[in-house]
């Protein structure tokens, strides 16, 4: 057996995957297999690549090349991620936060309704949806505001 000598040979297989993408292309990147300083636009641009590409795969309903578009869509957002100076893990991590605020806030309307969030159509829940959005930020603005005191 041959001793592998990759520079990717020290990120561990067992890795989160987000953590794993990011710590693949940064070592690619501190070897020079990197996206050109500067403007993040043609990240943006491959991006929209692979958006298109699965796309394309969906279109075809072949289960392996969706997962493989998939991943490229994923792995790229990662790089746009670390691009742009923000944890792709954190961001994730944030926005599911959020989605389980609004739809607690969801289930909380229903439930003054005495009814399941399924007794609703998708407008309704939509709109139960867009009012959450509303009511959280609201909340969240209100707790960042600090009153003088007198």
């Amino acid at each position: 057996k041959h001793e592998n000598l990759s520079i990717l040979a020290g990120v561990p297989d067992g890795l989160p995957p987000l953590l794993k993408a990011d710590r693949i292309q940064a070592k690619a990147a501190h070897v020079g297999f990197d996206w050109p300083a500067g403007s993040p636009e043609p990240l943006f641009a491959k991006l929209d690549e692979e958006i298109n590409e699965l796309k394309e795969a969906a279109s075809e309903n072949n289960p392996e090349h969706i997962a493989e578009a998939l991943g490229d869509v994923l792995f790229m957002t990662v790089n746009l991620a670390r691009r742009l100076g923000t944890d792709p893990d954190a961001a994730l991590n944030t926005v599911c936060e959020k989605f389980k605020k609004r739809f607690e806030f969801m289930e909380n309307k229903a439930h003054e309704d005495n009814k399941n969030l399924s007794d609703y159509t998708l407008e309704q829940l939509d709109g139960f949806w867009n009012e959450a959005k509303t009511v959280l930020l609201s909340r969240q603005h209100d707790s960042c505001n600090f009153k003088k005191m007198p």
